[in-house]
């Protein structure tokens, strides 16, 4: 047989030989130590084994990273979830209706560190429909709140719920924050809660917003007592002794849900897994509650 007719032998069959071979290096063990490697963190060579210690503490290092990343993220998740039961006892404890919108955008403020904090509410009683937070409000406005499944982040849009900020030259990203009746998803907003910094970083378009749907849950669940039932907002509105209580219940199951959006730090660092077979990963929920810039 002619030896051109053999096919050559490539860099493959040799791996795919050594694969399906397992103890061709326990026959052979010499040469582990012969073979020699170049090291990736210089010029010099090394032998397979140190090639193998190197690549192994590399990997530690990525590990270690993501490591300190989940528990940083989950710590931060913590206090967040703190400051949002902290805000959620507060509206428990007012009971002047006329003040509760004022109350929830200065906690915006004090309590979750955002520069800029303002909202609207529509379809109200008689006796809240000469406040300021129930006037100024178009029909667009109405619209453009229903439309949104999910609270708005991103750019300053131009919309016309800037123009309820104190400053709305200085609001460079935004949150929109649609309020609708409790347990109702579909239903139409009867408000909208905007919160603004001058920061561009600060509300992202691709932001994780679970820390934001609580707010606008829990805001909503208590704003509910100045509103007349039904979406069409007509009917007799329940009087604020009837209301409360189902306001309240809300509140305190959103806060319970929110408890549970971020875990604990102890059980983060166990092993609560989002990675395929490495490391457990975990992102900041959203930058809510991040400094003020």
């Amino acid at each position: 047989m002619n030896a051109n007719e053999f096919a050559p032998i490539t860099e493959r069959d040799i791996a795919e030989f050594l694969i399906q071979n397992p103890g061709f290096f326990e026959r052979n063990a010499e040469l582990l130590s012969a073979v020699q490697l170049g090291s990736a963190h210089g010029q010099r060579v090394v032998s397979l084994h140190e090639r193998q210690a190197e690549m192994l503490r590399d990997k530690i290092k990525v590990l270690e990273h993501r490591l300190v990343e989940m528990i940083r993220h989950g710590s931060n998740n913590s206090v967040t979830t703190n400051r949002l039961l902290k805000w959620a006892t507060g509206l428990y404890l007012e009971h002047d209706l006329n003040a509760l919108p004022g109350k929830i955008c200065n906690d915006m403020r004090d309590v979750f560190m955002v520069p800029q904090a303002a909202l609207r509410v529509w379809g109200v009683t008689p006796e809240f429909a000469d406040q300021p937070f129930a006037q100024g409000v178009s029909a667009d406005a109405r619209n453009f709140a229903s439309s949104l499944s999910a609270p708005y982040c991103g750019m300053h849009v131009g919309v016309e719920a800037v123009k309820w900020l104190e400053e709305p030259t200085q609001a460079a990203s935004l949150a929109l924050l649609p309020l609708r009746p409790a347990g109702q998803p579909r239903a139409p907003a009867f408000g909208m809660l905007v919160l603004a910094s001058p920061d561009t970083q600060r509300y992202q378009e691709d932001m994780a917003t679970d820390f934001l749907e609580r707010i606008a849950e829990i805001a909503s669940a208590a704003l509910s007592r100045l509103t007349t039932p039904g979406p069409s907002g007509t009917g007799t509105a329940p009087s604020v002794a009837e209301a409360a209580p189902a306001a309240d219940a809300t509140v305190a199951a959103g806060a319970a849900r929110m408890a549970a959006v971020a875990p604990a730090v102890g059980d983060a660092s166990s092993g609560a897994a989002d990675g395929a077979g490495t490391a457990p990963t975990m992102e900041p929920v959203e930058s809510v509650t991040s400094e003020s810039r």
